[in-house]
């Protein structure tokens, strides 16, 4: 008995779901590793938004990066 909503069904329990979460979760960790270098970029340019975006940028990528270590593996 799965304790998710839809039951486990959403992507499968086959070897294709947890690939494509896997890679979905690598490209979300990329995509906000790319906010914390904008961000940087942004701040040495002078822009005083470059701090909040580096920051979110790492916030994200923290919680990416968690749910890439800990998902589910079956």
């Amino acid at each position: 008995m799965t304790s998710s909503p839809d039951g486990g069904e959403m992507l499968g329990q086959d070897a294709v779901g947890s690939a494509v979460t896997s890679v979905g979760l690598w490209i979300a960790v990329a995509g906000s590793a790319a906010l914390v270098l904008i961000g940087l970029v942004a701040l040495l340019a002078g822009m005083g938004a470059g701090i909040w975006i580096a920051a979110m940028g790492g916030v994200l990528t923290a919680g990416s990066v968690a749910a890439l270590r800990f998902r589910p593996r079956s």
